[in-house]
């Protein structure tokens, strides 16, 4: 199932994609949520059917360039020339992720988990899809597509559930730190951008 336009993600349909993901993968994910640690997504992406890419200046075209030094010649055309941060191509059985080399660290990690969250969440069959570089957006998101509010909402829960952002949530809404401390070290700790660990803080299910 895809959400309609302006409906939120399945929370549960996706908490159930990341456990299977990382389960698949020989990883405990019990064990990790309670590690306070970040989660070692590269290693856990290892373990299943995808081949990740890191490319300087990634475009459509340079991912093209690569699949078909592959023998794939079957993306769709792109006109766009914009750098792009990261790019899916796969089926049911094997996918590539393809993340832009250029991007900082943080951002990498949830491009990555971005795209990992199309392959659990999108690959009914030929899946080819993009991630645009990311833009200041407002704390309430719009999303033209609900499959790419739904990688958004996987890449968070994989990155940030809640037991490892309960931590720093926690003093925070108890007013011992402040803002700016609890996103520091959120973002270090999980090593997620500051963006990323802002939101997830604003969206911490004790604030209310």
């Amino acid at each position: 199932m895809v959400n309609v336009p302006g409906t939120a993600p399945d929370i549960t349909r996706i908490r159930s994609a990341v456990a299977a993901f990382v389960d698949g993968a020989g990883f405990d994910w019990a064990a990790l949520k309670g590690s306070r640690a970040a989660v070692p997504l590269a290693e856990i992406c290892e373990s299943h059917s995808l081949c990740l890419v890191e490319m300087s200046r990634l475009t459509h075209a340079s991912v093209g360039r690569h699949m078909a030094c592959l023998g794939v010649l079957s993306l769709p055309p792109e006109p766009s020339r914009c750098q792009i941060a990261g790019y899916i191509f796969g089926d049911v059985n094997r996918a590539f992720i393809f993340i832009n080399r250029d991007d900082p660290f943080a951002r990498r990690r949830f491009s990555l988990a971005h795209e990992i969250g199309h392959y659990m969440l999108h690959r009914g069959g030929f899946l080819a899809r993009a991630t645009a570089r990311p833009k200041p957006v407002p704390v309430a998101m719009e999303y033209a597509d609900p499959r790419e509010a739904e990688a958004d909402a996987f890449a968070a829960e994989i990155l940030m559930p809640w037991e490892l952002v309960a931590p720093d949530a926690m003093p925070l809404h108890r007013g011992e730190i402040g803002p700016e401390r609890a996103v520091t070290r959120l973002a270090a700790r999980l090593q997620v951008s500051r963006q990323a660990a802002s939101r997830r803080l604003r969206e911490w299910p004790g604030a209310s």
